[in-house]
C-alpha cells in the first residue's frame, strides 16, 4: 500500500499530521535543550539530537513533495511548536549553520564572537572582535 493522498480526507489526516510533525519537532528541539542540563551525558544528547534530526529530515521530506499545502502545514506546525516550546526570548531560528559554524554565545561574549571555543570556519566569515551577524543575537 502506497502513502498516496488521493483522496480529500486522507489529504486532510496528511496536512494535520504534517502540523502535528512540526509541533513535534519543535517540542524535541526544547526537549534536548532540557535533558542534557539534566542528564549532561554525551549518549543522552547524542539520541536526544538524533532525534532533532530525524524530525528536520522528515519535514524536509514533506516539503519535498512540492505541495504547497503540506509546505504551508510543516511552517504552521513549527510556528506552533515554537510558540508553545521556544524560551521567552528566543529569536533564534531552529538553531541557525552561521550562529553554530562561528561558536556564537551573546550571553559571554556581549554580541561578538566567543573566544573560548571559535570554529575554524569563524576566520573567514569573521576578523576578530567582529559583531556577529543579526540572527546570532
Amino acid at each position: 500500500r502506497a502513502w498516496t493522498l488521493d483522496t480529500p480526507g486522507k489529504f486532510l489526516v496528511g496536512c494535520v499530521g504534517v502540523v502535528l510533525l512540526g509541533i513535534v519537532t519543535q517540542a524535541a528541539v526544547g526537549l534536548r535543550a532540557a535533558i542534557s542540563r539534566r542528564f549532561p551525558s554525551k549518549v543522552v544528547d547524542c539520541c536526544a539530537f538524533g532525534l532533532n534530526v530525524t524530525l528536520g529530515w522528515l519535514l524536509m521530506l514533506v516539503a519535498m513533495t512540492f505541495s504547497v499545502e503540506l509546505f504551508g502545514c510543516a511552517v504552521l506546525g513549527l510556528m506552533l511548536g515554537f510558540w508553545l516550546f521556544a524560551e521567552r526570548g528566543n529569536r533564534k531560528a531552529l538553531g541557525t549553520p552561521c550562529c553554530d559554524a562561528l561558536a556564537f554565545d551573546s550571553k559571554s561574549s556581549g554580541g561578538s564572537v566567543a573566544a573560548v571555543e571559535t570554529s575554524p570556519l569563524s576566520e573567514p566569515l569573521l576578523g576578530e572582535g567582529s559583531e556577529a551577524p543579526s540572527c546570532c543575537h
